[in-house]
């Protein structure tokens, strides 16, 4: 989603190949290289150099989450630094600052840190579509999408048909785990965050607290507004962080008063408490519902329509899109329900089952009503007999195919298998939900 280059100007990302996970990189080492100032008399200096070095790799990266991150983190530490702060070592600060900030500006960095409040930044409407959308989900899947499946279940059930960008996460990896986790994950994902932000609180003896507890907030920041957390490395030194104080804690035995862990336990509930009833509230168009990984449902929940493992090369890389404008369509769809599996385990018997490309080996557990095929590859023998056991199979094929003499020949040599020859098309048809419908209703 992001781009590599930005008027003119190349993202840094030290070979990670995304800017925004280096610029979470930054924003930690960053706030990390302040815990030299606790060390050393002169560790303040030497912080101050690496802090303006990293900064200007952070200017170079032009990640916004970078910028809000190393901003609230820094608030952080400086909030809980030794008082009272000296003039000399203030004014450094100020100084190094500045000198970032004219260095952004230099390098045209500004207008892409400012181009949001404006209201016209594709990146940031593009995240703010997908966001919107993250309740409904919740709501739709209470057992979760699946990990990994986030953002191919936005793509193809709650994206606008008219948009076709293809998404691997939310862009945001808080509601990208919020979402592919069932509810006990979801509760257990906030609690583990509110925990670790316990542990690290600040101690008035201990104020070098404040570093740590302000890596895993720029960390949280910055995986706000991309999926950065997934990358494992990330995690390295937010963890060498947090063992540091439970290391200090335990030798000391200054663990977090009952005050604090309160306010952890509420915080948890509002957040918890908040996103049960945004989805409570939240209802998808057309109505979505998904039981478990692998299975979606549109309309009543004992369909009679299923769609059988998606092929993207016959049904189009945003298949959903087209079911969900055919079932918005089609009354039939509406009143049937259609649900699409990737197993026969969740296919009733007796039902109406749509494949495309590939046929199964077998229909024995199924049982089916009807069977239609989508561009079909050819099958063997045992499987022809299989079909012909079924009370009616209609073969979808574009006219360009290079399947379509073959099912041309078996729809003459057996009775149930009924052609529909698509003009115009080769494997990949557009309009085949409309050529389900069709097959349904000629059904006797």
């Amino acid at each position: 989603m992001e781009d590599s280059l930005y008027p003119g100007h190349w993202r840094l990302d030290w070979g990670l190949g995304n800017p925004n996970k280096t610029a979470a990189l930054i924003a930690m080492l960053m706030i990390a290289v302040w815990s030299l100032a606790y060390i050393r008399k002169w560790g303040f200096w030497a912080a101050l150099v690496l802090f303006t070095g990293f900064g200007t790799c952070l200017v170079l990266t032009q990640s916004r989450g970078g910028l809000v991150g190393i901003v609230i983190g820094g608030l952080v530490v400086l909030a809980w630094a030794p008082r009272p702060l000296p003039f000399r070592r203030s004014a450094a600060v100020i100084v190094a600052c500045a000198a970032l900030a004219i260095f952004a500006w230099v390098m045209n960095a500004e207008s892409r840190y400012t181009q949001g409040l404006s209201g016209k930044d594709r990146s940031i409407d593009n995240r703010l579509l997908i966001w919107k959308q993250v309740p409904s989900m919740i709501h739709d899947a209470p057992n979760g999408w699946g990990l990994g499946r986030s953002g191919e279940a936005y793509m193809q059930w709650y994206q606008p048909i008219a948009r076709g960008e293809g998404y691997r996460t939310l862009v945001n990896s808080h509601l990208t785990w919020l979402v592919e986790l069932n509810w006990w994950g979801r509760i257990a994902y906030v609690l583990a965050w509110a925990a670790v932000l316990v542990l690290l609180w600040p101690h008035s003896d201990y104020r070098w607290f404040s570093i740590p507890w302000a890596i895993w907030i720029a960390f949280g920041i910055c995986a706000s507004f991309s999926s950065v957390a997934e990358t494992v490395f990330l995690w390295v030194i937010p963890a060498l962080a947090l063992a540091s104080v439970l290391a200090t804690r335990y030798r000391k035995k200054i663990w977090p008063g009952s005050h604090l862990w309160l306010g952890g336990a509420l915080g948890s509930i509002l957040i918890i408490g908040g996103i049960f009833l945004f989805e409570n509230q939240s209802v998808s168009s057309p109505s979505v519902y998904s039981p478990h990984e692998g299975i979606v449902i549109l309309g009543p929940k004992a369909s009679k329509i299923w769609i059988m493992a998606p092929n993207r090369s016959v049904l189009g890389e945003h298949y959903g899109h087209e079911i969900r404008r055919g079932f918005t369509a089609e009354s039939i769809c509406q009143q049937m329900g259609l649900g699409v599996t990737s197993g026969f385990k969740d296919i009733p018997k007796n039902q109406i089952v749509v494949f495309s490309g590939q046929v199964p080996s077998s229909f024995e557990t199924l049982a089916p009503s009807q069977i239609i095929l989508i561009n079909p590859k050819p099958v063997s023998p045992s499987i022809l007999q299989d079909l012909a056991a079924i009370p009616t199979v209609t073969v979808v094929v574009g006219e360009y195919s290079r399947n379509k003499d073959y099912w041309s020949e078996q729809a003459r040599s057996c009775p149930n298998i009924k052609l529909q020859l698509i003009p115009g098309t080769e494997e990949y048809i557009s309009n085949w939900m409309h050529e389900i419908v069709n097959a349904i209703k000629s059904q006797p």
